[in-house]
């Protein structure tokens, strides 16, 4: 059975937990059904979705019971933890500066980054922007090394949300299926 999971992220998750302020997040369950299923072009896709407006707290929502795979979603985090880490840190900003090199080089045709790109000087605020606005892993993978894994999973880990386990770049994900299989 396919599956795709359209995933409307809060504000909420993106700016981060305020300290001593509790966050909550909008009830899902009183939401109406989206019907997207209903719609779907053949009988065996199942569509995952959640629509809201934070401003008049209306929207939908449908099979939330539903597991998904978490394809790109992750990235959203990491965009949330480079924000928090970019406000926390005066010695860095938006035109701080990352050097794209072969160790993070995928070698996919349609990266963004890719050979073309090797070695070129890209800031944190223009790699953000190609991680979110073309899903692309290199970048995902250098921002992390640039904040630190810990960052982002302390990050994730400070929005209370419950069942998100590790986030590791794909990268990383590759070499231990490769270290399995040896």
């Amino acid at each position: 059975m396919r599956r795709i999971g359209l995933i409307a992220l809060w504000a909420w998750m993106i700016v981060g937990v305020v300290p001593g302020r509790a966050q909550v997040g909008p009830n899902l369950d009183n939401l109406q059904n989206c019907l997207f299923t209903d719609a779907a072009p053949s009988d065996d896709m199942v569509i995952g979705a959640v629509v809201y407006n934070l401003r008049t707290g209306t929207g939908c929502a449908e099979n939330l019971d539903e597991v998904f795979p978490v394809a790109s979603v992750p990235k959203l985090f990491v965009a949330g933890a480079m924000f928090e880490w970019i406000l926390e840190n005066e010695a860095i900003d938006f035109n701080t500066e990352l050097t794209f090199g072969e160790r993070y080089w995928m070698g996919g045709r349609g990266d963004c980054l890719g050979a073309s790109t090797l070695n070129q000087r890209v800031t944190i605020g223009e790699m953000g922007d190609v991680m979110i606005a073309c899903s692309d892993n290199a970048a995902t993978w250098m921002l992390m090394d640039a904040m630190g894994w810990d960052t982002v999973q302390s990050y994730i880990d400070g929005l209370g949300i419950e069942g998100i386990g590790p986030v590791i770049p794909y990268s990383e994900v590759d070499r231990q299926k490769l270290i399995f299989l040896n």
